[in-house]
């Protein structure tokens, strides 16, 4: 981290762009539902739940963690 207020700022431009994405699924879910069927409606969605804990098994020697003590 050299600047902390553009990696803020690219942080929250990372995250916004991802609740794009999350709205952009929202109207495919929605487009599915009607000419296909409820089973991809939620089929979309679930793959992307699936495919988060393979994502974060990938990224685990990437990330830094901090241990917090309360």
């Amino acid at each position: 981290m050299v600047d902390p207020g553009t990696t803020v700022q690219r942080l929250m431009l990372i995250f916004y762009g991802l609740v794009n994405v999350g709205a952009f699924f929202l109207l495919a879910t929605t487009y599915t539902e009607k000419y296909v069927g409820y089973w991809l409606a939620f089929l979309l969605p679930g793959i992307v739940y699936f495919l988060l804990p393979a994502l974060l098994w990938y990224l685990n020697n990437k990330l830094i963690k901090y241990m917090v003590v309360l």
